[in-house]
Order: structure tokens, then C-alpha cells, then sequence
């Protein structure tokens, strides 16, 4: 090897270790000096080292000081300008290029593709495409990948497309590029049918590919086809890193299944921005707003720096739950602590907010000391709001902006006629409507909706009749909408769409038997059948086109005739005058016939297939903790992150993951391993039985009132006039009256009053709405133990010793126990059954019910024992005893007495669960 040659060699291997700009200005001047510096090969990697510091300057100067530069040199310059940001330059010195009569390879066409794509430069890419042509490059897989990836981000899908079907061959990134390019121009399902054909052609994807497919699916709302995704990602060993996890969150939250985001979230160990932003938006966007802004500041905590995108996730979320100071204090942080300038979307979010609570001078007055141009998204929230609060003022300004922007949208126009319209203003409508005419503005309906059933995503838009089941499905809403009628709706002017009435679900279904075969009748069933079972429709503009009215039935129809005509007439007259034995045998008839009206409606019935109980599910978990005791917990904490088998796929295939207890082989009965998931959702029952127990006593208080409350006012002045008595048990109608007025008044000013100072959306936490209701309780029973021992005093007074002699004490004396129990039913009661629905996982929602009910139960049982045995008691040594048949010669005093030391007791120990619950959550 000649000197020269070793030379060049031994330069271009210190090339390669070079860190910094000067040791690449020194050996610059070592080539200069020993003349290589005319070697293009030697420039070559010259140029690509400078480019890696972005100094084309450097670069530009090195090569005019070449006097016969090669397409080597040439593709490294544009390389560079390209990877610098400077297309421009490019495309400049590839015109060069060709002045000097060199001919591009190959390796030119890529870079030149992309610093199109970089100035949107489509004529001068037609052209380099023709280039590709003439010298024969159309069949190298790399530079039709680069056409590919650049006709669609141009918006050109098809010239895309046949870009693609030409190519002789294609690899992974060829077929990444593609499915990517659909997905980018929102042809979502043309990406999973590429994504099929890839599959069929025995092409393998990579990270980048499965990624791009969940984010199809993400948008389609296919979350059927994204479980499988997932699952054949677990399935071929892909590594569950930042690309596609963040993906998953965002399917996840997007296809409605927010626990299964979240378990995604927790489950990745690194994080990237784009994971936190999905995270954010899926509970801003679920309605868990106190959630999101929980999870962005511990975003803040982590030190991940928020965006823009973050910003919209997290003023959507105040708006969504009414924040409006939470908003402001957002909104204002982000230029001054994130140096984020608010753009269109953030203005949008704040004046929506503003918009919907009333604030329409403030959202007016937002949008004119915008920095930016406003839009007719931020004018749209503004005319709404004018809409929901009936100002006709703002809104013309709002519609008179609207009108500039898009002159051709019928809504807004619509809009403000109808606002005219229902104060009467019918001269304004008109000229409006004529405006519309004169301009040839014509009602259109823009909005469009996706639904999945059985794996196969429909699409479908108003008045459509594209879809192949389209007669099928008119036929049936043309039904639907006379058995409305003949219920008795009639359509509200004020609100265009209407509400629909319950049993829409039963009419459809009905017709669905009489033509099982049809597919239009399955796709209007799936669209209304119930929300457990996960059907999702995405909406481009509105959630929800069906709105259900509820029939009178129920408890409704039923609890005021047992609570008030029962417990007097049959409970008093039967029970005392005729027998118990009587009084409990005609209620037990009663039941029997409710059953057998039960079981012969059955068949009419909408059935669902029977799920899993969950107690067989927190069975199998106990079980197999028990019998696993002392297995190791494995060292990688991802084998214990994995969702239930059939969280992917069903019956029938086998899914080689790791399992609980990080056991990858041998026995696979529930009985022996449980997924995570699984386990999780046992351990929050069963952290919630404490405040479970906690509830018994508070139901034991509320059964007093159907019980003694109702006796003590059978001795007491029940006369209201000469001619007529109050039935005692007409009092329990005051616990009703009660319970909805202070529910009213909670809802209406202790909540935003509460939620000021403590920022939560319900203002404060169910667990201390739940312990404000049991401290009632124990009042209530002082109350009725003091209303007693008047009663009682008075009947000494007067020497009422007899089994039925009234008291001369007016029945009203009982009116403030009654009260106080309706008040503490709105605390206790609605806390109850929201707290054990709400904290309940998804597959246990129904337990997590029960709960509930089994409590009010249980307190029932625990009333009679608790006075059976103070009764027993209280007898014992000859004594009288508390609890007699005679209400005048009993002390139901001392009774409520213990009574309310027992709710102050199991006050402080609710305080301790409570506690409990609440340090382990957090």
C-alpha cells in the first residue's frame, strides 16, 4: 500500500472517532496540507461526520474547493442539507449536479425524495420521479419506498398506492410506509386491509408497523381487531417499548377501554411524552377529570416536560367537569411556567369552558385579545354557549363572524334560527332562512359514525343509504317511530333531536325475531343494546344519537303504597288486631306471586349470555394464593403485568405468557393461576369490605323508620281536624320530601361551593360525603331518643298506661327525626351506591352493587337482632325490660340511646377504614 493510500486510510479512521466540531477542523487542515482533500472518497465522509453537527456550512466550503467533486460527494451534500433542515439547498445542488453532467444513483433519489416532501414541492418531485424512471431506478425497493412515504404526505393516497402496487418487490418498510401513508390521510381501514395483504405476502412487522396499525384502529374504534393486535404482539416476542405502548394507551382509551389504558400506562416502565399525553386525554375524555390534572402534575413530578397536546388534554378536562377556575389557573400556566404560546386549540378549550358556565362577556372579550386569528371552531363554542344561555346578542356577533368564515355551513344559520324561534321572534328567523335561500346555503349533515359488530367496522352517515342493510334498518326505525308515538311522545320544537323512549331496544328486538336473518335488524340492535357489553360508537361531531326517557316502574310505581298505606294499614291493623303469624304470611304470598309473574315474563325478557360470577373470579384468586404461597415472585415485574387470556382472543387458541406468579409452564386451571388483572380487581373488594362493614349499623339506623319511628306515632294525636286522622306511616313520605329537597340543594350550592375550595368535581370525596351521613345518623337517634321522652313524660303526666291510649302529643313531635333521616339518606345513601359502583372494577360492577343492596339487608337482620336482644336483656333480674308491646309503658328512649352510642362507635371506626382505603389507593 503506497504512503498516500495509508494516509487516506488513517484519516478517515480518525474521522470516524471524531466528537467534536475542532478535531474535525484539524484533521480538514491535515488534508488540505497533504492535498487529500481532493479525494472524494475522503470527502465523503468528510461531509457525512460534518453533517452529524450540523455545520453545511463547514461542508458547503470544503466542497467548492473540490474541483471534480463526484455523485459520492454530491449524495453526502444532499444528505446533509437534508438532515440540517435545508431542502432547499438540496434541491439546489442536485440541480448542480445535473449541470455538471453527473449522473445520480440510487442512493440520490431518497434524500431528494424527502427534501420535497420537506417544501411540499410537488412539481420538482414529478420531476425527480421521471428522473427515477429514465435511469432505471423504478425497480429498487428503497427509492419507490421514498415515492410512496412522499405522495402521501402530500395528500396524493393514490398516486401512493400505485407507486406501491408497481413495485416488483417490497419489504417491511416498503409496507410500513404504505399502511402509514393511509392512516396519515385517514383511510383507517384501507390500512388494516394493507396490513392483511402484508400478512398474506409472509411479511413479518416490525415495531414501527404494529404501531401504525393500532393507531388505525385507535380511530376506527375497532377494539375487537386491536385486542388481537395486542395479542399477536405478546404472541411473536415484540418488545412492549415506548412506540408501541404509547400506541396501546391511546387504542385503549380511544375504543372506550379506559381500565385497559391505564393498566398499559402503569405497565411500561419508560415513558415518553407521547404515553403521558394518551394517558391524559383517554380520562379527560372518559370524564375523569380530577384524574387527568392528578396525572399531569405527577407528569410534573417525573420532570417530563408538557406540549402543547398536553394542554388541550388537560383544559378539555376542566371544561368537560365545569373547572373554570382549575381552567384559568391552566390556561395561564402555560406561558408562565412552560413557555407554551396558547394556540387555536387551547383558545377553543377556554372559551367552551367559559361558554358553558355562563361566562359569555369573558369567552367574548377572550377571543378579542387573541394573539391569533380566531377561527370558526372558537366562534362555534361561543355561539353554543349563546345557544344553552339564550343570548341573542352575542350570538349574532358570534353567527355574523361564522358566517365570513364558512359561509356555506347551514348549521350556524340553523342555529340562530332556531334561537329566534323560541323567543318568539319568528320576523328574524325568517329573514335568516331567506339569507340562507338568497346565498344558496342548503341543510347538510356533515357528521358521520362508526360501529363494530362481530369484527366488521360500519360506517355510516345521516339520511345514508350506501349501506347494503340500509332498507332493512329505515324499516325498523320507521317502526320504532310509531310505537313511539303510540307511547305518547311528541317532539320537542326547542329540541330538534328528541329523546326516545325505553322500550326502544324491546321494539327492535322484537322485529329482529321476525327477521333473525337480516343484517340491518343485528346492526340496530348492536347500536342499542345495553353499554356492558362494550359496544362503542365514535362520533366526528356528537356522542349519543338516541336518548332515552324512563317509564314509569320500579320502586317508583310500588314503594310509596308499601311504605305509607302498607306499613299503617296492614302493618298495624293485621299485625296487632289479627295476628303476626297473618301479617307476615299475606306478604309472603305477595312474593310468591311476584316470582311466578317473574318467571313466566322470563322468555319476553332481553337475555344477555351469562358472564363469570365474580365471586367465582375472587375465589379462583384466593385459591390459588393459598396453594402458590410460597412460590418466588419472579425478578422481571412485566410477568406480572399480563390481562386475562380472554382479554384477547377466545376459546379455542393458546397464548404462551407469562402468568401470575411468573409460572410460564404446566397446569393452566383459574384454580392454580390468575392473571394480574384478576387479582387486582379481588384486592379492591376486598379493601372495600371494611367501609362495607361500616355501612351495617347506618342501615340498622335507617330501618327505624318503617319500624319504631312508625309505633311511636300510633299513640300520639294523629288528628287533623275533626273528621280525619293521619296514618303514622304517612310520616315516612317526609324522609322522601326530605331526601330530594336536600339533594337538590347539595347539588345545586354545597357542591361548586365545596368544589372552590377543594377543587374535586363533586366537591368532596364520597368517602367523607358517606362519614358526614353517619354523623347525621347519630343526631337522628338523639333527636327521636329527646321526641321519646316528651312523649313519655307527657303520658305520665296524664297517666297513660294503656296499650293503644293516645297520647295527647301531637304526631308532629316526630317530624324533625323524619327530617333529619331524608337528609342524612342524601349523605349516606347516594354516597353508598356511587362508591361501591364507581370504585368497583369493570368486570365487578354488578358486586360492587350488591354491596349495596346487601347492606340495606343486612341492617334490617341487624335491627331485629339488636332489639331482641336489648330486649332480652333488659328483662333480666325481674325487670320490665325496654322493649314492650305496650309503646307507653316501654323506653324506646334509652333503646334510641344505644342506639346512636353504637352510630358514634361505628362513626370512628368507619374513620378508621376510611383511612385505610384511602392510603392504600393513594
Amino acid at each position: 500500500m503506497s504512503s498516500n493510500c495509508y494516509s487516506i486510510q488513517t484519516i478517515v479512521n480518525h474521522l470516524k472517532h471524531c466528537t467534536k466540531l475542532k478535531q474535525l477542523q484539524s484533521m480538514y487542515a491535515v488534508m488540505v496540507k497533504t492535498n487529500t482533500n481532493q479525494d472524494c472518497y475522503l470527502m465523503n465522509q468528510f461531509i457525512s461526520a460534518l453533517s452529524t453537527f450540523n455545520r453545511m456550512d463547514c461542508a458547503v466550503l470544503a466542497y467548492t474547493q473540490m474541483e471534480n467533486p463526484n455523485v459520492f460527494v454530491y449524495n453526502a451534500m444532499i444528505k446533509g442539507f437534508v438532515q440540517s433542515c435545508q431542502p432547499v439547498q438540496a434541491l439546489e445542488l442536485y440541480v448542480q449536479m445535473l449541470r455538471a453532467n453527473v449522473s445520480p444513483t440510487s442512493y440520490t433519489f431518497p434524500s431528494l425524495i424527502k427534501a420535497c416532501g420537506l417544501v411540499s414541492q410537488l412539481r420538482f418531485a414529478e420531476a425527480v420521479h421521471g428522473h427515477v424512471w429514465r435511469n432505471g431506478f423504478d425497480s429498487h425497493v428503497f427509492v419507490q419506498t421514498s415515492l410512496v412515504d412522499f405522495y402521501s404526505s402530500m395528500g396524493r393516497i393514490e398516486e401512493s398506492v400505485r407507486v406501491f402496487d408497481e413495485m416488483p418487490e417490497r419489504d417491511v418498510f416498503a409496507w410500513t410506509t404504505m399502511i402509514s401513508g393511509l392512516v396519515r390521510n385517514k383511510r383507517f381501514r384501507e390500512a388494516l386491509g394493507v396490513f392483511n395483504e402484508m400478512a398474506k405476502h409472509g411479511i413479518g412487522p416490525d415495531e414501527v408497523t404494529m404501531a401504525t396499525v393500532i393507531s388505525a384502529c385507535a380511530h376506527l374504534g375497532a377494539l375487537d381487531l386491536g385486542k388481537e393486535i395486542h395479542y399477536y404482539i405478546m404472541q411473536h416476542g415484540f418488545n412492549l417499548d415506548v412506540y408501541i405502548g404509547s400506541a396501546l394507551i391511546d387504542m385503549y382509551a380511544k375504543c372506550g377501554s379506559l381500565d385497559r389504558s391505564l393498566l398499559m400506562f402503569f405497565k411500561l416502565r419508560e415513558k415518553n411524552l407521547f404515553c403521558w399525553n394518551s394517558v391524559i386525554e383517554g380520562l379527560a375524555v372518559h370524564g375523569y377529570a380530577e384524574e387527568a390534572l392528578a396525572m399531569f402534575d405527577k407528569m410534573e413530578r417525573e420532570k417530563i416536560k408538557p406540549n402543547g397536546v398536553t394542554f388541550v388534554s388537560v383544559l378539555s378536562a376542566c371544561n368537560h367537569a365545569g373547572l373554570i377556575e382549575e381552567g384559568r389557573k391552566r390556561f395561564a400556566s402555560m406561558t408562565r411556567d412552560h413557555s407554551i404560546p396558547p394556540g387555536v386549540e387551547h383558545y377553543g378549550c377556554m372559551v367552551d369552558l367559559l361558554s358553558k358556565a355562563g361566562l359569555l362577556e369573558e369567552a367574548l372579550q377572550l377571543i378579542r385579545t387573541m394573539k391569533l386569528e380566531p377561527n370558526a371552531v372558537i366562534w362555534g363554542a361561543l355561539l353554543s354557549g349563546c345557544k344553552l344561555h339564550r343570548n341573542l346578542e352575542i350570538a349574532q356577533v358570534a353567527a355574523n363572524k361564522l358566517m365570513v368564515l364558512e359561509p356555506g355551513n347551514s348549521g350556524y344559520y340553523t342555529l340562530l334560527v332556531n334561537m329566534n324561534a323560541e323567543v318568539n321572534r319568528w320576523g328574524e328567523a325568517a329573514k335568516i332562512r331567506l339569507t340562507m335561500k338568497e346565498q344558496g346555503v342548503e341543510k347538510r349533515c356533515p357528521g358521520s359514525s362508526w360501529i363494530e359488530m362481530e369484527s366488521q367496522v360500519h360506517q355510516f352517515a345521516a339520511s345514508d343509504k350506501s349501506h347494503a342493510a340500509s332498507d332493512g334498518i329505515y324499516l325498523l326505525l320507521a317502526e320504532l317511530n310509531g310505537q313511539m308515538k303510540l307511547a305518547g311522545y311528541v317532539k320537542q320544537r326547542q329540541w330538534s333531536r328528541g329523546v326516545v323512549q325505553s322500550h326502544m331496544k324491546r321494539i327492535v328486538e322484537n322485529s329482529v325475531q321476525k327477521c333473525r336473518d337480516d343484517s340491518g335488524s343485528r346492526i340496530l340492535l348492536v347500536a342499542l343494546r345495553d353499554e356492558a357489553t362494550e359496544t362503542r360508537v365514535t362520533k366526528d361531531i356528537f356522542y349519543g344519537a338516541l336518548y332515552i326517557i324512563a317509564l314509569a316502574a320500579g320502586s317508583g310505581g310500588t314503594k310509596p303504597n308499601i311504605s305509607t298505606m302498607g306499613a299503617d294499614q296492614f302493618d298495624v291493623y293485621i299485625q296487632d288486631n289479627v295476628g303476626w303469624t297473618l301479617g307476615y304470611a299475606l306478604p309472603t304470598l305477595g312474593l310468591a306471586v311476584s316470582i311466578i309473574v317473574f318467571l313466566v315474563g322470563t322468555p319476553f325478557y332481553r337475555h344477555k349470555l351469562p358472564a363469570e360470577s365474580p365471586l367465582t373470579r375472587m375465589a379462583q384468586v384466593l385459591v390459588a394464593a393459598v396453594k402458590k404461597w410460597k412460590v418466588p415472585v419472579p425478578d422481571d415485574p412485566k410477568q406480572l403485568h399480563e390481562l386475562s387470556l380472554d382479554e384477547y382472543i377466545g376459546s379455542g387458541k393458546e397464548l404462551t405468557i407469562p402468568l401470575l406468579l411468573g409460572v410460564e409452564s404446566g397446569s393452566r386451571s383459574p384454580w392454580m393461576l390468575c392473571p394480574v388483572t384478576q387479582v387486582e380487581e379481588t384486592k379492591q373488594m376486598i379493601k372495600m369490605l371494611p367501609v362495607w362493614a361500616a355501612t351495617f349499623i347506618p342501615s340498622t339506623i335507617l330501618a327505624q323508620v318503617h319500624t319504631l319511628f312508625i309505633k311511636q306515632g300510633t299513640v300520639l294525636d294523629r288528628s287533623m281536624g275533626p273528621h280525619f286522622e293521619i296514618p303514622p306511616a304517612c310520616l315516612t313520605a317526609f324522609v322522601t320530601i326530605s331526601m330530594l329537597t336536600s339533594l337538590a340543594i347539595y347539588d345545586r350550592y354545597f357542591v361548586p361551593m365545596a368544589r372552590h375550595y377543594t377543587k374535586r368535581p363533586r366537591g368532596i370525596t364520597l368517602l367523607q360525603r358517606m362519614g358526614i351521613g353517619f354523623m347525621l345518623h347519630v343526631i337522628v337517634m338523639i333527636t327521636a331518643c329527646l321526641a321519646e321522652r316528651k312523649r313519655l313524660s307527657v303520658a305520665r303526666e296524664h297517666n297513660i298506661i294503656g296499650k293503644n291510649e293516645v297520647v295527647p302529643l301531637g304526631i308532629f313531635i316526630l317530624l324533625p327525626q323524619f327530617v333529619l333521616m331524608g337528609v342524612a339518606d342524601n349523605f349516606v345513601e347516594a354516597a353508598k351506591i356511587e362508591f361501591f359502583y364507581d370504585h368497583s372494577p369493570e368486570g365487578m360492577k354488578s358486586l360492587g352493587t350488591s354491596y349495596f343492596t346487601s347492606s340495606l339487608g343486612i341492617g334490617n337482620f341487624l335491627s331485629s337482632f339488636i332489639l331482641s336482644t336489648v330486649s332480652k336483656i333488659t328483662k333480666k333480674h325481674g325487670h320490665k325490660g325496654w322493649i314492650l308491646d305496650n309503646p307507653n309503658l316501654s323506653h324506646l328512649d334509652y333503646y334510641y340511646a344505644v342506639l346512636a352510642i353504637l352510630s358514634f362507635l361505628n362513626f370512628l371506626l368507619y374513620l378508621v377504614a376510611a383511612n385505610f382505603l384511602f392510603i392504600t389507593w393513594t
